[in-house]
């Protein structure tokens, strides 16, 4: 059965071929196929896996049909053939997603264009359903008339509706679960994988990457891990970790906050609704169907000076809700209905920016007088993690070692075990009386994936923190799964509490007052 290997002893007595900063999704799809190539890995993250960013997602797996609008063909082909991965590979977490945008005759949004647009999408998709399940395939798209769309969408506005257009995209309603179970493949293959980590500083000799020094967050131990080459994949951090190793790149990451928004609203619609407010140059938003709920997103602003918290702030908060509303009057969504606020820093085209970077970003730092076999990278979709790291280790490792472009993980099917859903829960689920076969089951997750804080089981390992309210009622039942004294139950309770403090809105000065 396939576990996280996390042993700091065992792994600074060994050398490693590659050391990897970063255990989001980007440091976890490198740690994935370059074990997959059999390069010795080892993973360090400062924090837990997956606990930022990569955590916020509006969980779309995105295949890349918005790129018909500027006939960008070749990142269509590429975010189709990655959806496909996960549907492949993780058949039990990810599956298609029907999305609907309702057309009102205005710019391209008309169903003349858009019945072309799905039907040029599935000719240049269509292949990539050949390896899938029958239940995972991604069907084909169509354009909807008034009736079906207002039928189908009971929320949006009917004036002026010319009918809707239907695609299909990936979900994956647990990523946290991808993510986990791509890291168990890894150390399946023989990786590492350290959480609570932090890579401080770069051992060189001659000018060239020996090693990391790292230190535990738990205890203060300071480990030398010694490695041929470092790869930078610290995400919203990767700058900061550029300076620590070598020296800024402003290239790497604008930063900007981006959110998605759970609402304790039902879904009364299977679609994904994607829709703009009625104005000129609006951004379009996706309302999507979550557990039973409406998760909506993404609101996005730049990070202005001062601001040192990614918190969403209220009034931001309240202008995302208004223009959700404009979009969809009906749903009249207020700040009290919010149930959870997924926040995170994103990299925007340029500084100061609010608007998503569309190219991922490589660097060499030897090509700027920085030691050599030390990169840095900056990814920009959960859904094209994957493609970047193979094109990353093409880079850094070709031609010392062959690599399989795009076929690495053809030759290895996934342990069996790393797709299985026994630890997740329905949104409204509580422990049955007198049944605890559910302690057992998270249990296993404690010793096998590297489990240091009740808030990594709860809302990494599980989807028992999706529902806050239940996750805070449960949780001396859930800390006493763990070998901690009193002490410590009541300081990791804490933690859990602060952690769901921390996503609400931030409290500003403007006292605003929503509309």
């Amino acid at each position: 059965m396939s576990s996280i290997d996390c042993d700091k002893g065992r792994a600074a007595a060994e050398k490693f071929d590659l050391i990897i900063v970063g255990g989001g999704i980007h440091g976890t799809m490198l740690t994935l196929e370059a074990s997959l190539r059999g390069i010795r890995t080892l993973l360090l993250e400062q924090d837990d896996f997956g606990a930022a960013t990569s955590f916020n997602s509006l969980r779309i797996l995105h295949g890349g049909f918005r790129y018909l609008q500027h006939l960008d063909y070749q990142r269509l082909v590429v975010s189709a053939r990655e959806r496909q991965w996960f549907l492949r590979f993780f058949p039990q977490l990810a599956m298609p997603l029907a999305c609907l945008m309702p057309l009102y005759g205005r710019g391209l949004r008309r169903p003349l264009i858009l019945g072309g647009a799905v039907k040029l999408y599935q000719l240049l998709t269509e292949k990539f359903n050949r390896e899938l399940s029958s239940d995972r395939k991604i069907p084909a798209g169509r354009i909807l008339s008034c009736e079906e769309t207002a039928a189908s969408a009971p929320w949006i506005i009917r004036k002026g509706l010319k009918g809707g257009a239907v695609w299909y995209d990936g979900f994956m309603p647990d990523s946290q679960r991808i993510l986990i179970g791509a890291l168990r493949w890894a150390c399946d293959h023989g990786a590492t994988a350290i959480n609570y980590c932090q890579a401080r500083s770069l051992i060189t000799h001659a000018g060239r990457v020996v090693g990391v020094r790292a230190g535990d967050r738990k205890d203060g131990a300071s480990f030398e891990f010694r490695g041929d080459v470092v790869i930078n994949a610290a995400g919203p951090w990767c700058r900061e970790v550029a300076v620590r190793f070598d020296r800024d790149h402003p290239r790497l990451f604008n930063t900007m906050v981006a959110w998605n928004v759970l609402f304790d609203r039902p879904s009364v619609s299977p679609y994904a609704m994607a829709v703009s407010p009625p104005r000129a140059g609006a951004r379009t938003y996706f309302v999507v169907p979550w557990k039973g709920l409406l998760f909506a997103g993404t609101g996005q602003v730049p990070w202005a000076a001062g601001r040192d918290t990614t918190p969403v702030r209220e009034h931001e908060l309240d202008a995302f809700c208004r223009d959700i509303n404009m979009a969809l009057p009906a749903l009249a969504l207020k700040r009290e209905d919010i149930v959870h606020v997924y926040s995170g820093q994103q990299s925007a085209k340029r500084a100061g920016g609010s608007d998503f970077t569309h190219r991922d970003v490589f660097v060499d730092h030897s090509q700027r007088g920085g030691p050599q076999k030390l990169y840095s990278i900056s990814g920009i979709k959960f859904t094209t993690a994957r493609r970047m790291a193979e094109r990353t280790l093409n880079k850094v490792f070709f031609p010392r070692r062959h690599v399989y472009t795009g076929k690495s993980t053809r030759f290895y099917d996934p342990p069996p075990d790393i797709s299985q859903t026994f630890m997740l829960f329905d949104y409204d689920w509580q422990p049955p009386a007198g049944d605890d076969s559910w302690h057992q089951m998270l249990q296993s997750l404690i010793a096998r994936e590297a489990v240091q804080h009740l808030d990594d089981l709860v809302v990494r390992r599980s989807n028992l923190g999706d529902n806050p309210h239940r996750a805070l009622a449960l949780a001396v039942r859930l800390s006493e799964l763990f070998d901690w004294d009193d002490a410590r139950r009541k300081m990791e309770i804490k933690r859990l509490q602060d952690s769901y403090r921390q996503t609400g809105p931030e409290k500003d000065t403007r006292n605003p007052t929503f509309n």
